[in-house]
């Protein structure tokens, strides 16, 4: 099978400081030189993780730092901090050795978010002065320099200390001495491209084929044109093989951009959503030629750094399955060796996608990404699905350009499906996807990204583009006079996003079915489990409060999946099992309010600022585990405990839970139906799982998950139960009243993703 990047979160946020050193632009990048404290002789630059003690401040990796880690604390997480009492905390010190007395300037670089801004602040002390200016509320989503203020220092050494004011969560990166009168605002402004990638006005009247790509499925037809703004253009139609027939899509190309952005330095955080900073006046710390370069800071792919628009001016045919385009560049030149770079279309046998790759010398070192937004566009409001996961499915769509790399997606692949004008009301899904051999097979990260996908151009229209490298990324630092090439696949598929995806699966990417008992059985695989989960080292069990370890914390007992728990005993026949996980596991289900408990008192010093009474933590009957659950567990348990039913079904009625659970109403009415059967009961969970079908599986869902969501209850529906009462249908009745359920069936987790 070839590589398909797994689905990854990783971290990071804004980051808008380089340190640019004499010696050349490229050791500005952040991963690339070691930032060092001693700056010159008027400027010294502290990292916040060098400090040599932390007291209470904790140290974090954070994308956006310039080194890649922070200080922070913890902190009380009430709406209203400030009114949160203040516990006294130990400050982060270490010792500075200024090397010239003079008038210091005082810069930290500090984190705000949009949600309760300025709340998470702390000061900077020297020599155990408190400076003027707290830091931590400069308003930007993200991290920013802060000036804390001025002190005259003599020559030697002194102290250094990072106060919490506030006790919530502060966050340093950085302080920065320096005797110049610098302005650490960020300079310079954002490209703009969204002009320069314009779509092109095409003439009719002159068109003259150059050269054609056709397969028996796919057509493409090369002609030449002239456009109203620069003179002569390629245009490219698409012509797809449908019912014994061609039918042409519309556009020829005069929408479509191809491009390619260029930075010489830069710096670039690729976390969750990547943002660029590359267009900045440097600024002097001293005499000795160091200078700090503060950049704006742009999540706009378009705009990471200025453009060249590839106009296509040549085409000719290269044999039956290929055909070659001269590109000429416009924009700045001398930044690559030739004013046209050439690009390939080829398309193979059997295959509905045309590949293309463009070769390029570059004049300059530096930091390029090239992109292509492929095929038409179209208004949001046009879409009738995309696939851009993890954050967009259905018809979600952000409000401007955003990039997804291929170390986040699960596919690395961006596609729209539409009903293009002329095409006989048919949908076709338009993708732009990663050529399968460029992906390596490795575990992605937050740097080693290859491509990157927008569902929006640069103008705000839902066309799939695709970005190939991603700048900054490894990969995107190419040397002058070094021979590159870019490349993807384009894709045209006369079908909904459901038969595009399962081409690019089973025909592109070539995913097959690797879940085979290689080394043992299903049986074994249920045993491991079993003796994971009583493993006194790994298994993680905590028998205090019944629940196995949580990640925020090991003072946390949690119960994530308790019926697993108890179906393990009963399938294991394990005694020991049996009374001293799953038992536990009953109790911890009818005493918990939640689905996790801490230990009472001050147990973990993040912990320390609200405490946890145990008490207040138990709640009978439970408040999160609901009839669904416990009609679970009486059927685990044979029906011999009816004392379960007071619970399953309290004063007679079903209980929904609404904690982390966006089951439909439905749901425990389903649970109700398989204790207490009666056709009048099902006939009124069928009328509630139709209306659910129509909005949730078939209905327009546009509004955006961000990711501080958790995947499972807020970006998908909860359909799974749809397959429980199909089940239950059937065995009533023995039809089913939905046809399109049964394909949920058989398709499984591919038709609800």
């Amino acid at each position: 099978m070839r590589n398909i990047q797994a689905i990854t979160t990783v971290l990071g946020l804004a980051a808008i400081l380089i340190l640019a050193t004499a010696c050349g632009p490229e050791k500005a990048i952040r991963g690339q030189v070691e930032i060092r404290q001693n700056v010159s002789d008027s400027a010294l630059l502290i990292q916040a993780e060098d400090f040599e003690t932390h007291g209470d401040w904790m140290q974090s990796t954070d994308g956006g730092a310039m080194g890649g880690y922070i200080l922070y604390l913890q902190g009380v997480p009430e709406s209203k901090p400030d009114q949160a009492e203040i516990r006294p905390t130990q400050d982060a010190r270490t010792v500075v050795t200024i090397a010239s007395a003079g008038l210091y300037h005082v810069w930290v670089r500090a984190r705000d978010y949009d949600t309760i801004p300025g709340s998470r602040r702390y000061a900077v002390t020297v020599d155990d002065q408190q400076l003027a200016n707290e830091a931590g509320n400069h308003g930007q989503n993200g991290w920013a320099w802060q000036e804390a203020g001025t002190i005259q220092l003599e020559k030697g050494e002194h102290s250094l200390g990072l106060h919490d004011t506030t006790n919530f969560f502060g966050r340093c990166d950085a302080v920065l001495l320096t005797t110049s009168e610098v302005d650490l605002v960020p300079t310079g402004k954002v490209a703009d491209n969204m002009e320069s990638l314009a779509p092109v006005a095409l003439s009719d009247s002159d068109a003259r084929k150059l050269a054609v790509l056709d397969n028996g499925l796919t057509r493409l037809v090369f002609e030449k044109r002239t456009t109203e703004q620069d003179g002569p253009f390629i245009s490219r139609s698409t012509e797809l093989q449908v019912d014994g027939s061609w039918k042409e899509l519309p556009g020829r190309g005069e929408k479509e951009t191809l491009f390619v952005l260029y930075a010489p330095a830069g710096d670039f955080n690729l976390g969750k959503t990547p943002t660029w900073s590359t267009t900045a006046d440097p600024i002097s710390l001293g005499d000795s030629g160091e200078t700090l370069v503060v950049a704006p800071t742009t999540d706009n792919p378009f705009n990471a750094a200025p453009a060249l628009r590839l106009v296509p001016r040549s085409a000719r045919q290269a044999g039956p399955r290929a055909v070659v385009v001269d590109y000429e560049v416009i924009g700045e030149q001398g930044i690559f060796a030739v004013n046209t770079i050439v690009g390939t279309w080829s398309l193979l046998p059997g295959e509905r996608e045309a590949r293309f790759e463009l070769a390029l010398t570059p004049l300059r070192t530096g930091y390029y990404t090239a992109g292509m937004c492929a095929f038409d566009a179209w208004e949001k409001d046009q879409v009738k699905f995309v696939q851009l996961p993890p954050l967009y499915q259905f018809q979600r769509l952000p409000e401007k350009p955003i990039m997804v790399t291929s170390s986040l997606t699960p596919h690395p692949l961006v596609l729209v499906q539409v009903k293009p004008e002329g095409f006989e009301g048919r949908d076709v899904s338009f993708a732009a996807i990663a050529e399968m051999d460029r992906l390596p097979y490795r575990w992605p990260n937050a740097y080693n990204m290859v491509y990157g996908f927008s569902l929006l151009n640069a103008r705000g229209q839902a066309q799939p583009c695709i970005f190939n490298p991603v700048m900054g990324a490894e990969g995107s630092k190419w040397q002058a006079g070094e021979k590159k090439t870019v490349a993807w696949r384009l894709l045209a598929y006369p079908g909904d996003w459901k038969q595009t995806l399962e081409y690019y699966s089973e025909e592109i990417a070539e995913v097959t079915d690797y879940r085979k008992p290689l080394h043992g059985s299903l049986t074994d695989a249920v045993f491991n489990m079993r003796d994971l989960m009583m493993d006194e080292k790994y298994g993680g069990w905590h028998p205090h409060l019944k629940g196995f370890y949580d990640i925020e914390t090991p003072a946390m007992g949690k119960q994530g999946a308790p019926l697993a728990v108890i179906e393990g005993a009963l399938l294991a026949r394990d005694e020991t099992f049996w009374a001293e996980r799953a038992l536990p596991t009953i109790e911890f289900t009818l005493r918990s309010k939640g689905p996790a408990v801490i230990r009472a008192g001050e147990i973990e010093k993040e912990r320390a600022a609200r405490p946890r009474v145990l008490t207040g933590q138990l709640s009978v009957p439970t408040e999160f585990y609901d009839t669904s659950y416990w009609e679970g567990v009486e059927s685990i348990l044979g029906g011999v405990n009816p004392w379960l039913r007071e619970f399953a079904l309290p004063g007679g009625e079903v209980y929904q839970s609404m904690g982390y659970n966006t089951a439909p109403s439905w749901s425990p009415l389903l649970a109700r139906y398989r204790m207490e059967p009666s056709p009048e009961l099902l006939v009124q969970i069928q009328k509630e799982a139709d209306s659910f079908l129509k909005e949730q599986i078939y209905g327009r869902q546009a509004a955006v998950v961000d990711f501080n969501a958790f995947y499972n209850i807020s970006f998908i529906p909860y359909w799974w139960e749809l397959i429980d009462l199909y089940d239950q249908w059937a065995r009533r009745c023995g039809v089913v009243p939905w046809e399109k359920l049964g394909e949920l069936r058989r398709q499984g987790a591919k038709s609800a993703e």
